[in-house]
């Protein structure tokens, strides 16, 4: 056999000036900027603007070099293979600092494999980290001084399993021995039993509520809800969908936040059936907050082409689907007397989750490629939300965005939360929502 070398992607950067400009476009390349340009200054414009006749989407970075180190800094664009344009002048558009983040990828002692595969990308894409248990985190007394990410990849756990342990009546140890030669090599303890306690969640609490930023995929976002480090937002698995390994169709229901800098507006995800995610009142009552254009019967009875017939009483009307806002979904309901009723219990705008990713609305426009079955199950529901937490923000991934190495289109929403970490809240909530009054409640 002859090895090949797979070839990079060229890089190119035109024009002149001290100031560079990449559009946001949702590439690896592009959030390994930080990491590659550690001297230059990185900001993201938070909204689009235009230079030279162009308009840049929210979300270019804008990178500014030393003086006399600008061109070492398009050498390295070109080798990171983006595509940049130099200008003479600073764009005048609102912008955030962007910054490599000091990151910790969680893992237990249970189940390593699906988190292997964060590891692989981290490493293929040469990005820093640092490889942390689950008893790490009662060690650490400060965790935000260590660290500005916590990632809890998929498959490492049950929440009861990540604070209380194994359920053992002896050591179980990971450790180099002569017996155990290949074992202990990236991480060791001797003894695999103990979890992080209810210590280690009392000092994520206070990790988000000063700034932190908490990434929680797949069947790991049990973790932060079952704990109550979140609120406003329910948990459960399918019951009657099934989906095995399979790409569906989802939309981006706020352009305004930063994990979805250069998407469009619609793309595909991949997703396994492992959770279903609920935001605002769904817990407690199943027909609203399922996302974008989810509508039951008033009854809740019956599936959507029975008769909503109740005994000794008029058949209801069809119920047209509510035509929610993002800041409305789950906290305002198409009948007015809860919103009389329940006014007093919604949150403020600024403490509500923030629905950034959905499914697509209709059952027959989800499936790509892959198996499903009962898609009207999963149809709206969200498939990413960013929870606001004290100063912090947790992050709850319903979908798999690093699957396998091979899911790259999607690998920017989970390094977008890294690399714009503390500015998560950009756009929210919108002025239109502050614009908008409360509705009285009913003492």
């Amino acid at each position: 056999m002859t090895p090949v070398e797979v070839p990079a992607a060229a890089g190119a950067v035109r024009g002149k000036g001290s100031v560079f400009l990449v559009s946001a476009q949702a590439e690896p390349a592009q959030f390994l900027l930080p990491y590659r340009l550690p001297k230059a200054t990185i900001r993201a414009a938070e909204k689009s603007f235009k230079t030279r006749g162009r308009t840049w989407p929210p979300g270019t970075l804008i990178i500014t070099a030393d003086p006399g180190d600008e061109e070492n800094v398009a050498e390295i664009l070109r080798k990171t293979g983006v595509q940049a344009e130099r200008v003479k002048k600073m764009p005048k558009v609102a912008a955030h600092p962007v910054k490599a983040p000091r990151i910790a990828l969680v893992h237990s002692w249970i189940s390593t494999q699906d988190e292997g595969w964060y590891r692989y990308a981290l490493d293929s894409l040469h990005v820093p980290y640092q490889y942390i248990s689950v008893q790490d985190i009662a060690g650490i007394e400060d965790l935000n001084a260590e660290f500005d990410v916590l990632l809890f990849a998929p498959g490492i756990g049950s929440p009861a399993d990540l604070v209380h342990g194994i359920p053992a009546d002896r050591p179980i140890p990971w450790m180099t021995t002569d017996v155990t030669p290949n074992l202990g090599r990236i991480d060791s303890t001797p003894d695999m039993r103990p979890g992080m306690g209810l210590e280690g969640v009392l000092k994520i609490q206070r990790f988000l509520e000063q700034g932190g930023t908490l990434v929680a995929v797949g069947s790991s976002v049990r973790f932060p809800v079952d704990f109550g480090l979140v609120r406003w937002v329910s948990v459960r698995e399918p019951r009657n969908a099934r989906v095995s390994g399979s790409l569906l169709r989802a939309s981006v229901v706020e352009p305004r936040s930063p994990l979805t800098y250069g998407y469009d507006p619609a793309l595909t995800v991949y997703y396994d059936g492992g959770v279903l995610l609920n935001v605002g009142f769904s817990f407690r009552f199943g027909m609203y907050g399922r996302g974008p254009g989810r509508s039951q019967k008033h009854s809740g009875r019956g599936g959507p082409k029975d008769p909503d017939v109740v005994i000794g009483r008029a058949p209801e009307k069809p119920q047209k689907p509510p035509r929610w806002k993002p800041w409305e979904k789950g906290f305002k309901f198409p009948d007015p007397i809860f919103n009389l009723y329940l006014g007093h219990m919604i949150p403020p705008l600024e403490k509500r989750p923030r629905i950034v990713l959905a499914f697509a609305e209709k059952a027959s426009d989800l499936l790509v490629s892959g198996l499903l079955d009962h898609g009207e199950e999963i149809a709206g529901h969200p498939a990413v939300v960013d929870v606001p937490v004290g100063r912090g923000h947790v992050l709850l991934f319903a979908v798999n965005p690093v699957w396998r190495n091979q899911s790259w289109g999607t690998y920017a929403l989970l390094f977008h939360a890294f690399i714009h970490h503390g500015y998560l809240q950009t756009g929210w909530p919108p002025p239109e929502a502050r614009a908008e009054k409360k509705p009285k409640s009913r003492s």
